[in-house]
């Protein structure tokens, strides 16, 4: 039995997956225990925006990608999924998106004004939506409009009270409730002025509950994920509880500066303001939407223009708004956080490209982190992705020019042992076992192999299947020129 192998170099995955120009879902491991993947065109010199801070433990694990107007153009990821774990974060593995959920709120209440739902538009006031509320809330809110809690210019707090309230509730009635406690008191800001508010967006997630009887996660999955196809895209902790079978957020704890893995989010309550999670891949097809010169899958280009547009200011729905020279023009950006995991988006929608970083974990430096890759993204240029992989292939680690056997284990066995090989460019590949007296005992592989890491297995059986005896027998790996043999004990 063949299996290509998690390879255990980066500058090999490096070589790999840009001469391939596949993805490749690898798991290098460097001298600092972290993990390494790399994958699609260009990933070879993205990676290595993210190697160093990684190695350097600013992070146990970072994204980056490079989304153009057919989707990925260039994704890369380095490190682990949880701290202390040999789990690597893959390049399709699922972030947090904090934040930058509440483009996609903005997006999904949009369909709601296109098609009516909202009466008076993005002018729909809180009043309308919540008449019966009217002798509860302070009078200064009764006459925000929709808009104005997307913009961030409502006047009201930041945050709730508290978040974690009326757990018992239905998510609905729980939204509703906390609206009802919060909004009792006077205004935090001055409406009309920017003061950014995720309660704001809790408040349009519930009025668009009002009026569907829907809740804003349904909304979501029926108007933004699935007419997008972000099949990935949920809600809360990315993976299972407990698992490692996605990423972990991490933050540091005290002065420490040992990151500490968590599987914690956001209430569920404050959902419209930030507890969206997708793989890289999925949120391009949202970011996709922004591009100047693409035909946008929902809603339609005046619409979404609107989105982008501040009517004070430089925010909009979701978006920081401003001009770069870089960009040819317009950009469009936003942060997310949850304290444990951190993301950052740049577009730039005359040129049809935008800029991801993400990082699971977030203290007061990965800002700072993720602006740097974020700089590298924006500066680099694909030229020779092959050349440059090979180059540093070469300088890192040694890129094999042929085959390399390594050493079995176990070894000794007695029911099955597993012998790992490389093979440097595509070749044709035998290997075959042979006991003591040079006799062949078993064909383990006899085909062409692409450049890689693979392993082989073997159950102590011959070439007519029965069990061999105890002893010693040579395992030998041809290919090309290459020609090597090692010794492995068969124990019954």
């Amino acid at each position: 039995m063949v299996q290509k192998s998690k390879i255990t170099s980066y500058a090999y995955t490096v070589a790999c997956a840009v001469f391939m120009s596949l993805p490749v879902n690898a798991s290098p491991q460097n001298d600092n225990n972290e993990q390494m993947e790399i994958a699609t065109d260009g990933a070879a010199s993205i990676a290595a925006y993210l190697i160093e801070p990684v190695t350097s433990r600013l992070s146990p694990g970072l994204f980056a990608a490079i989304i153009n107007d057919q989707g990925v153009g260039s994704i890369a990821s380095a490190g682990v999924r949880k701290q202390g774990s040999a789990q690597p974060v893959l390049v399709n593995d699922l972030i947090h998106l904090g934040s930058c959920t509440k483009a996609m709120t903005a997006t999904m209440l949009a369909t709601l004004v296109a098609d009516g739902t909202f009466k008076n538009g993005w002018q729909t006031t809180i009043a309308e939506v919540f008449p019966e509320i009217l002798s509860l809330i302070h009078e200064e809110y009764t006459g925000v409009s929709l808009w104005e809690l997307l913009d961030h210019t409502s006047g009201i707090a930041g945050n709730a009270q508290d978040w974690w309230v009326y757990q018992d509730m239905d998510i609905i009635e729980r939204r509703y409730a906390i609206l009802n406690e919060n909004l009792m008191d006077a205004p935090a800001g001055i409406r009309g002025e920017y003061s950014y508010s995720n309660l704001a967006y809790m408040v349009a997630g519930a009025m668009a509950e009002r009026l569907t009887g829907k809740s804003w996660e349904t909304l979501m999955q029926e108007r933004i994920f699935n007419p997008l196809g972000m099949w990935s895209a949920g809600f809360g902790v990315p993976g299972s509880v407990g698992e490692v079978d996605q990423p972990w957020g991490h933050r540091q704890e005290d002065s420490s500066t040992e990151w500490v893995a968590l599987q914690h989010d956001n209430s569920a309550a404050l959902g419209p303001a930030g507890t969206v999670h997708s793989s890289i891949e999925d949120w391009a097809k949202f970011i996709q939407l922004f591009f100047a010169d693409t035909t946008p899958r929902i809603l339609d280009r005046r619409t979404l223009d609107e989105l982008i547009t501040p009517r004070k200011g430089s925010y909009a729905a979701g978006w920081l708004v401003g001009k770069r020279n870089w960009a040819s023009g317009k950009i469009y950006n936003h942060n997310g956080s949850n304290t444990m995991w951190y993301v950052t988006v740049w577009i730039a929608p005359e040129l049809n490209r935008a800029f991801i970083a993400a990082a699971n974990s977030a203290n007061s430096d990965t800002h700072m982190l993720l602006d740097s890759v974020i700089s590298n993204l924006i500066n680099h240029k694909v030229e020779d992705d092959l050349n440059t992989a090979i180059a540093l292939a070469t300088e890192l680690v040694g890129l094999p020019q042929a085959a390399s056997l390594g050493a079995s284990y176990p070894n000794p066995f007695n029911s099955e042992t597993t012998i790992p090989y490389a093979i440097g460019t595509r070749a044709p590949v035998t290997i075959r076992l042979y006991n003591i007296s040079g006799q062949l005992v078993r064909e383990l592989v006899n085909q062409y192999h692409e450049m890689g890491q693979y392993k082989a297995s073997w159950d102590g059986r011959d070439l007519e299947g029965v069990v061999a005896s105890s002893g010693v027998y040579l395992v030998r790996l041809i290919s090309g020129n290459y020609n090597e043999a090692k010794k492995i004990m068969l124990m019954k």
